[in-house]
């Protein structure tokens, strides 16, 4: 499609509160560009990979008191919502991009959220909170782009940063805090699903996770992809962590450990975060300093190192004088380069008048740079390394010089900490990993918007996220190995904020941890490799145990093949097994769910079930004909004769085989199976 019509844009204010004719070159106008707007934010939908739906626009109407009938806007707009928010606010709330200030050829594309106070819904949104959400335009002049690449490049960013905030406002809106409180309380802080192999345990974590966080899931097959990019998301976004544990997993996996770290080409050692003390990090509450509401979609972001975990005297002492210091740049003032805009002009002074420091490398230039272009209100994250954010705060006035000091850091900006010593993972707040370099900024794209709001403007009645831990075959590691002090952290009145809360000192870090009590721990359990009584007994007291056994009467179950439903094929085997063996050694569902011929019986069967009846029974197949049948396990007919040793305790044993029938054969070995 062609770009707006920017020319018959500029003489648009013309028709503006004019009658309405349908053949003015203004009304063309009006319809041409409702039309482009909507083939724009089609293009942001393509961008960002997520589903859009136009939820709000605006006809020529009448003005009252104009006598003049229908009139053009004084604007033209679209509205729209990501897909998932459509089904409750369609019509009420909307993120709005609009062509507007229509005065003598001069006019403004921007980029709101707004509501219609006309609906019944919008009684819950407060005319306040809109305005918080941020506002970006661009006016339409010579710098204005021309092409819709260009255009998209600028507003996504923009438009990504609105989404994350809508979500989050309307999650609120739809959980108010005693609700969701009421709801959380529902779940048990530490469970563990057990059952035999097959019968949906990791798939059900998946479920439980949504529904811890998100209050609710679909729960028809048809809306399993929209579950799993859900749970997808939540991963991402740090909320949602899943591991499996194994036999050679540590505690220095799980909590914390020494590791090698590569640090400008040299390997140091240092303290690394674990699994679960990441996800205890990002779960804790931020010990925030309230220092009134800060619009963050109006600042830029930094992140700095102060010293870093080398120099952590430099670091500390920083934090402490409430000081952003800066190395890079040399020993002079660097007050001359203040107002220089671009960087090239920039690069280009500093090495013309430092030429020794830029020889040295380049990055002096590119700090001071960027550390002068830092202006009063930004956002500064401030890191112990690359795995650690320890202090955020708000650069506070200009650049001044200090070299009367202990440290070789001249340059300084000063900062209004919002948060010290919090030893927070990069992916509470960043979505990219943190880089290296000493100072650099973040694209807006890669800053969590939304996790800076929740953590630092503080609402009434906050309520925390929840956090869930998955632990995949959580009994297949050496739990209190993996765990070490902190089993007893788990239990929920040792938790943060709970009566009797505790907090373990770590042997590394030599850091008081404890556990908060918005997370959550879900671990599976194959009873097939170690019974629930053969847990340890500390494990076992602090879980909640919910087990998952083989369920007949799904309906994907309830095809006929061979003759015979599925459910009843796998109930009569499980039966027998349970004499044979016990409960613990089931078949579950989920082998045969995915049948729909004889062949993926006969493949089942041969590939999953014969297998596993082989290690469930140690290979006795005289155990495996007793519940399979002859038609799958037959004596043979050639039967070994041992030599002289009578009393052989074998020697008067049958000797049994495995056979692999196929078509009619398979049919009458599973009429055999079933007594038929």
């Amino acid at each position: 499609m062609d770009f707006f019509n920017l020319d018959a844009l500029k003489n648009y204010h013309l028709g503006v509160r004019n009658q309405y004719r349908s053949d003015s070159k203004e009304t063309a106008c009006y319809f041409d560009t409702r039309s482009k707007l909507e083939y724009f934010i089609s293009l942001l939908n393509e961008q960002r990979g997520e589903e859009f739906d136009l939820n709000y626009s605006e006809k020529p109407n009448k003005q009252a008191g104009q006598g003049k009938g229908f009139v053009l806007k004084e604007y033209i707009l679209k509205g729209f919502l990501p897909s998932d928010l459509i089904v409750k606010w369609q019509d009420v709330i909307f993120i709005k991009l609009c062509f507007h200030s229509f005065e003598a050829g001069n006019f403004t594309l921007s980029l709101d959220v707004d509501c219609n106070f006309k609906h019944e819904l919008s009684k819950k949104i407060n005319r306040g909170d809109l305005q918080d959400f941020g506002h970006y335009s661009i006016s339409v002049d010579n710098e204005f782009p021309r092409t819709w690449e260009d255009l998209v490049s600028l507003f996504a960013p923009e438009v990504e940063k609105k989404v994350i905030q809508l979500r989050d406002y309307i999650s609120d809106l739809n959980n108010q805090p005693k609700e969701k409180e009421s709801v959380l309380r529902s779940y048990p802080l530490n469970q563990i699903l057990y059952g035999p192999p097959g019968t949906g345990k990791t798939y059900h974590t998946i479920n439980k996770a949504l529904k811890i966080i998100d209050g609710n899931i679909p729960e028809e097959q048809e809306e399993r992809t929209e579950v799993t990019k859900r749970f997808k998301a939540l991963k991402e976004a740090g909320q949602i962590v899943f591991t499996t544990f194994h036999q050679s997993m540590t505690y220095e996996d799980f909590v914390e450990g020494i590791k090698p770290v590569s640090d400008d080409g040299e390997v140091n050692y240092d303290v690394q975060q674990g699994i679960f003390r990441q996800i205890c990090a990002n779960a804790s509450a931020v010990g925030s300093k309230s220092i009134g509401k800060i619009n963050f979609n109006q600042v830029d972001y930094y992140k700095m190192s102060v010293g870093g975990r080398h120099r952590k005297s430099l670091h500390d002492w920083n934090v402490q004088n409430e000081t952003l210091s800066l190395g890079y740049g040399g020993k002079e003032s660097l007050e001359k380069y203040i107002g220089i805009k671009e960087q090239k002009e920039f690069r280009e002074r500093f090495t013309k008048d430092h030429p020794e420091l830029v020889e040295e490398t380049n990055f002096h230039a590119t700090a001071a740079y960027r550390f002068l272009k830092m202006k009063d209100g930004d956002i500064v994250v401030v890191s112990l390394g690359n795995h650690v954010i320890d202090a955020i705060g708000v650069v506070r006035g200009d650049y001044y010089f200090d070299d009367d000091h202990e440290f070789p850091h001249p340059h300084f900006r000063k900062v209004e900490w919002l948060a010290t010593d919090m030893n927070a993972s990069p992916s509470r707040f960043i979505k990219k990993n943190l880089s290296q370099q000493t100072i650099y900024e973040f694209y807006s794209a890669d800053v969590k918007i939304d996790a800076f709001e929740e953590n630092f403007n503080n609402r009434p009645n906050p309520v925390q996220k929840p956090y869930v831990l998955i632990i995949d075959e959580i009994n297949r590691g050496n739990v209190s190995a993996i765990l070490g002090e902190l089993i007893t952290l788990l239990e929920p009145d040792k938790r943060l904020g709970a009566s009797e809360e505790l907090k373990a000192t770590l042997p590394y870090s030599k850091k008081e941890l404890g556990i908060p009590s918005n997370l959550y721990i879900i671990g599976t359990m194959n009873t097939a490799d170690r019974s629930v009584e053969a847990l340890d007994s500390a494990l076992r007291r602090r879980f909640h145990f919910e087990e998952m056994p083989p369920k007949y009467d799904l309906p994907a179950l309830n095809k006929v093949i061979t003759g015979y439903s599925l459910g009843s094929l796998l109930q009569t085997i499980n039966e027998r097994i349970a004499v044979l063996l016990d409960r613990d050694h089931l078949i579950g569902h989920a082998y045969l769910i995915n049948c729909t011929s004889e062949k993926d019986l006969e493949n089942t069967f041969q590939r999953n079930i014969i297998p596993l009846l082989q290690e469930y029974f140690y290979s006795d197949y005289e155990k495996i004909a007793l519940v399979l049948g002859e038609g799958f396990c037959k004596e043979k007919e050639h039967q070994v004769v041992f030599a002289g040793q009578k009393n052989y305790s074998h020697a008067g044993n049958k000797q049994y085989e495995l056979l692999s029938p196929t078509g009619d054969v398979f049919k009458e070995a599973i009429k055999r199976l079933m007594n038929g």
